[in-house]
């Protein structure tokens, strides 16, 4: 009987070629849609799901309220230690702090090896990182002597490739490695590498004690930084695995307890929280981001995305269900027959789900070359490391799920009508031409309704969501960042060589004002410090976002001076312009009532010079935050902005200029390859997921409206056949009007 079905399917898919030609098209796309949107769905949620004890990894964070709300990623320094010593139901700690744009080597010195591009995924790690994160597997060296003396290095097995060519792994160990020129370190062990759906995609790991003996201590304010309980950074972060027994709750808990302990200076309006991020978290969060090249997910995107896919889904389902049921009619006699042979109902009903599911199988085949047509089409707008694999228990699932889905979905309605129909009428053909019966051809109607409803709600969508993407890139930010072009000397060299390098640029007739600071006005790092302040009762303590400047910040990046002054020339801090959030923070209505008062850091006062305008230093998606202005020694200044005079990124007299620019680049910097960025492409980054839903958004709404038309066309054409008798009668009638 099977056997009877599939042919019969088969048979009548050849025979009512059209109709049979818009379902198979129709299901095609759908299911491609859907597919794809699966996998991105699903790439997005299985990262770092590979580690054995993922449950029960968590990561620590910083988070202030009170007198200001505020959020940190990272971690105070000595809090890793505090945890590991008085908190219980933890069974490993695992300290580590993220460098960013390190100059690699190898060998004692630059001339005498490989010279390697900024890296950015160079962490120094605790032992205990691998005890937290145990999904590694060690092919060199061991985990607990490998990373327990200072200037030692682990790195990942495509790194130890990278650095030394095709060698075996325990043939690295031994190897030097110098970053920055600075920092000499010997290779003690090779891990594997994890796979690519990790935010944790780290490739060197350099022993933790080498901070203290080294220069990577600068980054945590030196030796004295890393006493601080109150200096928090997002650079110095921390991952712990409780152990089996202990909940959350507990150690939270813990974790307040050692808040009243060891904060006990600080001002008791502020209050401070050490929450815990569930790793299964760290793909959709927005703070301490470890893997720059990939954006973070978003729940309610990949959410909406699911709906968008199932909707499309069922208005492909929709689109067999009408035709169909209009095609009962020329189906009725053969229903007849067969009922009057003795096919019973349920019979009847098998074949023609047997028939839904040959259609299928077909637009599933169709399906999958257009879901790898598409994903290679739209590359650019998906996340970086998705790919078109079907082959893993997941996918297979999904598609036999969808296989089974739309069978039953799409056929199970049109079966019910046909088997319905009772051998008397069905022989003698008396159905209605519009169905068989008033019900059908209202359900019709509706789904037509539903079909197109959808798609206008998708045009609306996706029309919102650009307008939103260009009000946010159009937006004033609050300061100028046209023709602005930002680039990053290399860290290892002297800082006066920047001063050097920038004296030069200046001179150049296209540009217009040379700026060397920490980074730009808008920007991904963020940098927080706790401030102090003497107010009319007490003093106060205030986190603000610090930005290292110099005294053409300003005019470089047109940023309005309220009140005050604009910073002196010095060689380190000794001054302070403030925000207007920072100003109305200290209690100030007025920008003239801040001038001259001072704040505190590190029992150091430092007036305040000058008030400047708001300005976003992220996304138009979070407010802006209070923050300080400061000349910051030079060496932590490692920047370079420039504003051209032209504002035409690809006229002639840009690229005369940044050939000039290059060239001074070169005479400063010998062998270094020059790289440069504008200050508005980097800005234009903090919406790239906007972007992304925005294109996925009008690709869906293409497709659900060439479905809904193609499916309204079948339907026209089934009606216009059945009602040839009607044509005829008005042969003198326009085609258009017939349609």
């Amino acid at each position: 009987m099977l056997k009877n079905h599939f042919t019969i399917a088969f048979r009548n898919l050849l025979r009512y070629k059209l109709h049979s030609s818009i379902n198979v098209m129709g299901l095609a796309i759908g299911i491609s849609a859907c597919l794809v949107i699966f996998l991105l769905v699903h790439h997005q949620r299985s990262f770092d799901t590979f580690h054995p004890d993922k449950e029960r990894i968590y990561r620590v964070y910083t988070v202030y309220s009170g007198l200001f709300d505020a959020t940190n990623s990272g971690i105070a320094f000595p809090i890793p230690d505090a945890i590991r010593k008085e908190c219980t139901g933890v069974e490993a700690v695992g300290h580590f702090m993220t460098f960013s744009n390190l100059k690699i080597s190898l060998g004692a010195q630059k001339e005498q090896g490989k010279v390697f591009e900024e890296q950015n995924k160079v962490v120094a790690a605790e032992p205990d990182y691998f005890r937290v994160f145990d999904s590694y597997h060690w092919l060199a060296g061991t985990p607990q002597t490998a990373l327990s003396e200072p200037f030692k290095v682990v790195l990942t097995e495509s790194r130890a490739r990278f650095y030394f060519g095709n060698i075996e792994p325990r043939a690295a160990l031994g190897q030097e490695i110098n970053y920055n020129d600075s920092l000499l370190v010997t290779v003690s062990g090779i891990v594997s590498d994890l796979p690519k759906q990790t935010d944790l995609n780290f490739t060197d790991f350099i022993s933790f004690s080498t901070i203290s003996q080294s220069w990577l201590k600068n980054d945590v304010g030196g030796l004295e930084g890393m006493k601080e309980w109150g200096s928090t950074t997002s650079s110095s972060q921390v991952f712990i695995k409780l152990d089996k027994t202990t909940q959350t709750e507990r150690l939270s808990k813990q974790l307040a307890q050692l808040v009243k302990k060891y904060q006990v200076d600080k001002d008791p309006k502020l209050k401070l929280a050490y929450p815990l991020q569930a790793l299964a978290d760290l793909r959709y969060s927005t703070i301490g981001i470890f893997n720059d090249s990939l954006a973070p997910a978003n729940r309610k995107t990949l959410s909406a995305l699911a709906l968008v896919a199932g909707l499309l889904l069922l208005i492909a389902c929709i689109n067999f269900i009408n035709l169909a049921t209009a095609q009962s009619i020329q189906r009725s006699k053969e229903v007849g027959v067969r009922k009057v042979l003795g096919g019973t109902r349920g019979v009847l009903i098998s074949q023609f789900l047997g028939e839904t599911l040959v259609i299928t199988l077909v637009a599933m085949l169709f399906s999958i070359a257009l879901a790898k047509g598409a994903m290679v089409f739209f590359k650019e707008f998906l996340p970086e490391g998705l790919t078109f694999n079907l082959f893993n228990p997941s996918a297979l699932s999904f598609i036999a799920g969808v296989l089974l889905l739309v069978s039953v979905l799409a056929g199970l309605y049109p079966a019910f009508v046909l088997s319905g129909f009772r051998p008397a009428v069905a022989l003698k053909a008396k159905l209605s031409s519009k169905g068989s019966g008033s019900g059908v051809e209202w359900l019709r109607k509706g789904l037509i309704v539903f079909q197109f409803t959808f798609s206008l709600a998708l045009i609306a969508g996706t029309l919102i969501i650009g307008r939103q993407i260009k009000f946010m890139q159009n937006a004033e930010m609050g300061f100028n960042a046209d023709a602005v072009v930002h680039f990053r000397p290399p860290f290892q060299y002297e800082p006066e060589k920047r001063t050097l390098l920038s004296n030069q640029v200046r001179q150049l007739i296209g540009v217009k004002g040379v700026s060397i600071h920490a980074d730009a006005p808008a920007s991904q790092g963020i940098n927080t410090r706790i401030f102090n302040f003497k107010g009319k009762k007490e003093t106060e303590d205030h986190e603000f976002l610090v930005k290292g400047a110099d005294t053409a910040y300003l005019n470089l990046y047109d940023i309005t001076l309220l009140a005050g002054r604009n910073l002196l020339p010095a060689d380190s801090t000794r001054e302070y312009l403030i925000n207007e959030t920072a100003l109305k923070q200290l209690g100030f209505k007025h920008p003239q009532e801040a001038l001259g008062k001072n704040l505190i850091e590190d029992k150091t006062e430092y007036p305040i010079v000058g008030v400047v305008k708001d300005f976003h230093s992220r996304s138009l998606h979070e407010p802006i935050r209070p923050l300080v202005l400061a000349i910051s020694p030079l060496g932590q200044r490692r920047e370079l902005s420039l504003k051209l005079a032209t504002q035409g990124k690809g006229t002639d007299s840009f690229k005369a200029t940044m050939e000039q620019v290059e060239q001074s680049w070169k005479a400063v910097y010998p062998g270094e390859k020059f790289e440069y960025t504008f200050v508005d492409q980097d800005i234009a980054k903090f919406y790239e997921n906007e972007q992304r839903t925005s294109k996925i958004m009008s690709a869906a709404t293409g497709i659900a409206i060439f479905i809904s038309c193609i499916g309204l066309f079948g339907l026209v054409s089934f009606m216009i056949g059945r009602r040839t008798r009607e044509i005829k009668r008005q042969i003198w009638a326009l085609p258009l009007r017939i349609l």
